[in-house]
């Protein structure tokens, strides 16, 4: 799966990173100069050059396959990213909050 940047306000796109795996990414939210990405298989990455390049910061704990994983942080402490991670395929009562920093 690719991640795709624009420079000019969306008018053209460019693939910047392809996961090179089935691990595609839900989510990406900017944290300051720093873009963080969840993926389907529990790990959260993180990108501090625009997208070109990306590192796994966090993996969650195993316990099931993750139907979806959804993150944000507090605008108090940036640093901070809480983490909901759902295992039941009908998004409904199996899910577990992590917080990582």
């Amino acid at each position: 799966f690719d991640i795709y940047r624009s420079t000019d306000q969306g008018e053209t796109w460019a693939s910047v990173y392809n996961t090179g795996s089935n691990d595609n990414f839900n989510d990406i939210i900017k944290v300051g100069s720093t873009f963080y990405a969840s993926g389907l298989f529990g790990k959260l990455y993180s990108s501090t050059d625009g997208g070109t390049t990306w590192a796994t910061v966090y993996t969650l704990p195993p316990g099931g396959v993750a139907a979806r994983i959804d993150f944000s942080y507090s605008p108090n402490t940036p640093a901070i990213l809480y983490i909901l991670k759902n295992t039941n395929p009908a998004f409904a009562h199996n899910e577990h909050i992590y917080k990582c920093n």
